[in-house]
């Protein structure tokens, strides 16, 4: 069998109330962090980036059916979140995992590039929003379990290279990089979760804006 909706996905719905969230990213800026830093905090990893980290935490978040699979069976204790639509398709994937430690959420069909905020944003309470990165899944994820009175922390959320490097060492993201379309998105789907109430940032490794004299590039800005 695939993987069914399970109606009780609700029970997520608030299950941290007015905690703060962490979601973890890829990007360069997380060498900058130590792994334990997470350690006693709620976290919603993207991916694979948790077994990457060496740490443990509440929800692991992505796309990918197969990604899923693989996920659930290597850290069978953790709960794994999914779209219902498997996002390398148009359809529920045969390959869907079953695990009992995997979740699904309805979404609409995955965008891509052509994803827009105010076409694409869910109508429905209980759906979440997918983006042309797993992040936005993730982050909606987050804001739906700490609620109107919680907030959501984003790590490693780059949008660029810090120091040349786009990602986090040791993780390979593939060979796309639609920073243009992140850059754009990645606000909007913050100010959409803060219309709600949540509250939504990022966490900077370093001590200020100059970012401690490391460079930053993105499509739009240029740091040191």
């Amino acid at each position: 069998m695939g993987l069914a909706p399970r109606p009780e996905r609700v029970k997520f719905k608030g299950m941290y109330e007015g905690q703060t969230v962490y979601v973890l990213g890829s990007g360069a800026s997380l060498n900058w962090i130590d792994a334990r830093f997470f350690t006693d905090k709620l976290c919603v990893a993207v991916n694979f980036i948790s077994l990457e980290l060496g740490v443990d935490v509440e929800f692991i978040a992505g796309h990918y059916h197969l990604d899923a699979i693989a996920i659930s069976e290597a850290l069978p204790d953790q709960t794994v979140i999914v779209p219902e639509m498997d996002q390398g398709g148009t359809k529920l994937a045969p390959h869907a995992p079953t695990s009992g430690n995997v979740w699904s959420f309805p979404t609409r069909e995955q965008m891509y590039e052509a994803f827009n905020v105010d076409e694409h944003w869910p109508t429905e309470p209980d759906h979440l929003v997918v983006g042309p990165t797993s992040l936005h899944f993730a982050m909606h994820f987050a804001a739906y379990v700490v609620g109107p009175t919680g907030a959501v922390v984003l790590v490693g959320a780059d949008c660029g290279r810090v120091d040349g490097k786009a990602n986090r060492d040791g993780h390979d993201p593939g060979t796309s990089w639609p920073w243009d379309v992140w850059a754009e998105q990645l606000p909007r789907v913050a100010d959409r979760i803060r219309a709600t109430g949540t509250q939504v940032f990022s966490l900077n490794p370093f001590v200020n804006f100059a970012l401690e004299g490391h460079s930053y590039r993105s499509t739009s800005v240029n740091i040191n």
